[in-house]
């Protein structure tokens, strides 16, 4: 069952408001999703999915599938707000196979056009346009509908691609969601996210005296010296 509405996202990025970036650069992400998961075959069933942004105006990302790509693949770059991936959006989408592809800013087509490109299971989408430089695009939802044109989602990723540096933190403890294992639990300064285990209760010895050890030990001289005189009589 796909864990977003692609429907709703799609109606979301014709709304938002954009940030331009002070100066260029190149921004990647990668995610990953749990194959099996797709309503269509297995063509439609996203196991990867990474992207690449130059604020100066390139945009492409690359969606690996259990076999060869088959749907309409729609990405959606954005800003990270929350967990979600929101605000004027950059969108690359196409038919897999094919190689009509189309690149949008907003939902207002004709902003750039864009390459499609089949490696083995691996589509990609590129684009190059002034109309994509100087956003402030930190992350990108990628879904898979069916192609027949009833928009049937078929498959998404199960999270947003975060791109390095923007990751959220949803419990605000220092530890990125990506890398926390708890990220409902806040624990500040540890690696992994969690709060550690109660440490073992341990009980400590009663030191032995060395009086009560000389004793201990004249006793069992005794008893030795004891049973020699009666072995002897």
């Amino acid at each position: 069952m796909l864990k977003k509405g692609i429907s709703a996202a799609l109606v979301a990025v014709a709304f938002g408001v954009c940030a331009t970036g002070a100066h260029a650069e190149i921004r990647t992400g990668q995610a990953t999703d749990p194959s099996g998961d797709s309503l269509g075959g297995p063509g439609a069933d996203i196991v990867s999915a990474r992207t690449t942004y130059d604020t100066n105006g390139s945009l492409s990302v690359a969606v690996t599938t259990v076999g060869p790509p088959a749907g309409f693949f729609i990405t959606l770059t954005g800003s990270v707000s929350g967990t979600d991936c929101l605000g004027v959006t950059g969108t690359l989408a196409g038919t897999a196979p094919g190689d009509l592809a189309i690149a949008t800013i907003t939902g207002i087509r004709g902003t750039g056009s864009a390459l499609e490109l089949i490696t083995g299971n691996t589509v990609s989408f590129s684009t190059s346009a002034p109309a994509f430089a100087g956003k402030d695009w930190t992350c990108t939802k990628v879904a898979i509908t069916d192609p027949g044109g009833n928009g049937q989602p078929l498959d998404e990723l199960a999270a947003p691609i975060y791109f390095a540096g923007f990751e959220p933190d949803s419990d605000g403890d220092g530890v990125k969601d990506p890398s926390d294992k708890c990220p409902t639990v806040a624990a500040a300064g540890t690696a992994d996210g969690c709060t550690p285990p109660p440490a073992p209760a341990t009980t400590s010895k009663k030191p032995t005296s060395k009086k009560h050890k000389a004793s201990k030990s004249k006793r069992c001289k005794a008893k030795k010296h004891h049973r020699k005189a009666r072995c002897k009589r």
